[in-house]
């Protein structure tokens, strides 16, 4: 193919250029070295891949890179021309005699500090110049920098970037595109090692600070000697960009300067708006170093460094009766597709087990637990106190530099009486506390507020706020201000819009909302129906309040398959997130719960995990949507990434009782008995309720029947609805088949009063032998579309029918529902 390229390339180029040979190749070009005939110089060019050249409107793709073209700038290498003929689509640039920054990294020798920041500069003046003109690199690596005149001078040579607009031309020019990884041909338009995560996720969005993230990643490499998450596949690599924290760099290489590192550091944020603001900003910065006074800018979104971390080890890791669907409700509650191919990547990463694993959490540094406020007044405005702390906890977790203790530990710490809060501050590894209380007196509210100092127990701050329920916004911005303050964090640019947005301008809809989520934590029919008609009336108030679109979804997927007919349920569920991600495409809850619902109810795990996934990009920290994720892997046969993915979330956060209760499930579904019954015993002896019922399950799959029938009486009587129901199955697996078949007939009797899934008394009836019945009652199951139809492959009773005809048959209308019944 080479040869016949060669031969069709100067065909199409005709006497204007005379090809001499191939300089390389890639995944996107063949590239040639030619003389262009009237000027006698030398020239690049650079031949589309036949992939790309079917599917390239090359007027398009001209008129893109013509915007490329106009750039002009001592460190950037530009293009001349664009063409297409005989089958082939090329473009050419000038030739640079010197070797890439690529050839000199695997020369294999440390590259010097000076020479490294010399090299970053000329590339970061270079994306300045270019992100001021509105053209974005989208590929920067070593391969696209070349290194002008560095033999001749003995120096590292003068950094020249290559390719610029490229990806971008391509990108917009090839049918079907997309701005993420792949095209529609499987073309890489980015490379995993150096994508920002917002490119991985195919953001529609991508801007200048993609490039700063890429910038920052060679930064890395030049240093550390290779990337961030060096040695792993491909799809492994994308998949950490997302959710993974590198080691830092000065761990791998301690020599080099601390603003370096800090740098570096910023420059490969997972967000956004905790990059630098421009490259510009980055000249300064290196500027500062390179004159040896460490200035750095005062605007523009570069934060203080935190604390240098000793180890790789530390750096931080950056997703009723029912033990799965109602678990996996209350993961997201309180947390734009994104590329077809980058999905089927992270797929297989996960799928392989080379998802990241978990990690350890970050030290104290600048860190804060905010018990909750204790409300002083009237028992009704207990909703009020919640509500408040829920929103002073989600506004500090938008302060750049703050760690934020999970609310779940929080919380069950805070019950404990005989614990001082250096103790609990302690026990969370936080530096400091908030404690305080709240009193509403009609329409009148105060809220004294104390920050507590964990090393010592002495006061940092305390105040008092008094205003009306009217002014409640502005009480909050106050003492999120306040607080800051006195932890000398810094709230400017990005950190000062990002505190100050909020999901409704609506004091109202608000405090309707509090009251929803208060009366929705009380896991009862009437108590989630009294949430929906909250839910609804913030709505009223404020039609665009996407936050209660969200926290209505939820309460219907409770009550769906537990008190009510999941066709019944699910479907308003559905109506509510789909109004929920038409205001706010970016909501990490919506779209975290929707890849629930799709998952459970529409019986598509593949979409199912993508927008669970999408969930995890969008709030990387949210403990509730990562044991939603690991729940789904581990019900879609990759154990392993389940189990890590939970354990991480574990780590994240010791005392959640739904991350501990989902990683003993998620043990026991991968047929690791033993591990699942150590950890439901962690579960039961902190949450009784929660777990209880799954250690018994965890006693039944190890085939000690008596002692599971009898937890499961137990959890009964805490109010696990179900449990009845697996007491049946257990008593039916111990061969006691008239009592198993007494209690499948009472929750016959049951059902005709109040709803009882379908599925659960079929498994009494398979247990006990009855198999036309059992599989009478999983066909009623089926009509009524109940989400425990996800667990045929993970449940231990089905183990005996997989092979029975109409048990296949089952799991194929149910494999196949979501192909067959598009939405």
């Amino acid at each position: 193919m080479g040869t016949e390229l060669f031969d069709t390339l100067q065909r199409a180029l005709g006497d204007a250029y005379v090809v001499e040979r191939e300089l390389t190749r890639g995944g996107m070009s063949q590239v040639f070295l030619a003389t262009e005939a009237a000027l006698g110089r030398k020239v690049v060019i650079k031949v589309l891949s036949p992939d790309l050249t079917q599917s390239v409107s090359i007027e398009r793709f001209r008129r893109e890179i013509g915007v490329a073209a106009q750039l002009a700038h001592p460190h950037i290498v530009g293009v001349l021309t664009a063409g297409q003929a005989h089958g082939i689509a090329y473009y050419t640039m000038p030739f640079v005699e010197g070797n890439s920054l690529r050839s000199r990294l695997t020369d294999g020798e440390p590259i010097p500090v000076d020479d490294v920041l010399q090299l970053l500069r000329g590339v970061a003046l270079a994306l300045a110049y270019a992100h001021e003109r509105g053209v974005v690199h989208r590929d920067i690596k070593p391969d696209n920098v070349l290194l002008a005149g560095g033999s001749r001078t003995g120096g590292p040579g003068t950094a020249m970037v290559t390719d610029f607009g490229v990806a971008k031309a391509i990108s917009a020019a090839t049918d079907g595109a997309t701005s993420g990884f792949l095209t529609s041909t499987g073309i890489s338009l980015g490379t995993p090692a150096y994508m920002a995560p917002e490119q991985v996720a195919a953001e529609p969005d991508i801007d200048h600070r993609a490039d700063i993230y890429a910038f920052g990643t060679m930064a890395y490499e030049l240093l550390a000697g290779a990337v961030p998450f060096a040695g792993r596949s491909a799809a492994a690599v994308l998949s950490a960009q997302v959710i993974e924290a590198p080691t830092p760099v000065e761990v791998r290489r301690p020599d080099i300067p601390a603003e370096l590192a800090a740098l570096v550091g910023r420059c490969i944020a997972k967000a956004r708006d905790d990059r630098p603001a421009s490259a510009a900003e980055i000249v300064d910065v290196i500027d500062g170093i390179i004159a040896g006074d460490s200035r750095a800018p005062t605007s523009g979104g570069m934060r203080a460094r935190t604390p240098a971390r000793t180890h790789a080890s530390e750096a931080p890791t950056w997703v009723s009766r029912r033990p799965v669907a109602l678990a996996l409700a209350a993961a997201v509650v309180l947390a734009s597709a994104g590329s077809v191919a980058w999905w089927w990547a992270t797929r297989a990463a996960v799928a392989s087990g080379s998802a990241p694993a978990a990690g350890a959490a970050d030290s104290a540094g600048k860190s804060i637990a905010v018990l909750p406020l204790e409300n002083i007044g009237d028992s009704t405005n207990a909703y009020f106190a919640a509500g408040m702390t829920d929103e002073i906890v989600t506004m500090l977790g938008r302060i750049p530099g703050l760690r934020i203790a999970s609310r779940t530990s929080t919380r069950a710490l805070s019950n404990r009486r005989n614990a001082t809060i250096p103790q609990i501050g302690q026990a969370l590894r936080v530096s400091s506390v908030l404690e305080g209380t709240v009193r509403r007196d009609g329409q009148r509210v105060r809220v004294r507020a104390n920050l507590v100092n964990v090393a010592n127990g002495e006061s940092l701050w305390s105040e008092s706020f008094d205003g009306r329920v009217t002014d409640v916004f502005q009480l909050q911005d106050s003492m999120a201000h306040a607080i800051a303050r006195r932890l000398a964090l810094t709230l400017g640019g990005p950190a000062k819009t990002a505190l100050a947005s909020r999901s409704t301008q609506s004091v109202v809809a608000q405090d309707l909302l509090w009251q929803a989520r208060y009366a929705g934590v009380r896991i009862s029919e009437h108590d989630l129906r009294a949430a929906i008609a909250l839910y609804d009336s913030a709505i009223k108030v404020d039609p665009d309040y996407a936050e209660a679109y969200v926290g209505k979804a939820y309460s219907w997927i409770i009550l769906a398959d537990d008190f009510l007919r999941p066709d019944v349920a699910y479907p308003q569920a559905e109506a509510a997130l789909k109004k929920a991600l038409e205001i706010d495409p970016r909501n990490a809850s919506a779209h975290a719960t929707y890849g629930l619902l799709r998952w459970w109810y529409g019986w598509d795990a593949d979409t199912g995990e993508r927008e669970i996934f999408r969930g995890v990009t969008l709030d990387p920290d949210n403990v509730r949507v990562l044991v939603l994720y690991g729940t789904l892997l581990g019900h879609t046969h990759r154990p392993d990434a389940a189990i890590a993915q939970l354990k991480r979330a574990v780590t994240l956060d010791s005392l959640s009782a739904n991350a501990n209760n989902q990683l003993a499930l998620g043990y026991l579904y991968s047929g690791r008995y033993h591990a699942a019954l150590t950890q439901a015993k962690k579960t039961v002896d902190l949450f009784p309720a929660t777990g209880t019922s799954t250690y018994a399950k965890a006693l039944r799959s190890l085939g000690r029947y008596d002692e599971a029938a009898t937890t499961f009486r137990k959890s009964n009587e805490l109010g696990y609805r179900s449990a009845r129901g697996e007491e049946g199955i257990t008593l039916a697996m111990a061969g006691k088949r008239d009592s198993a078949l007494a209690i499948a007939r009472e929750l016959e009797r049951e059902r005709k009063q109040s709803y009882v899934a379908a599925d659960l008394i079929g498994r009494i009836y398979l247990s006990a032998g009855d198999l036309d019945a059992g599989f009478r009652w999983l066909d009623t199951a089926y009509a009524e579309h109940s989400g425990y139809l996800m667990q045929l492959d993970v449940k231990d009773e089905y183990a005996p029918f997989r092979k029975d005809p109409r048990f296949v048959a089952l799991r194929q209308r149910v494999a196949t529902f979501a192909a067959t019944h598009p939405r």
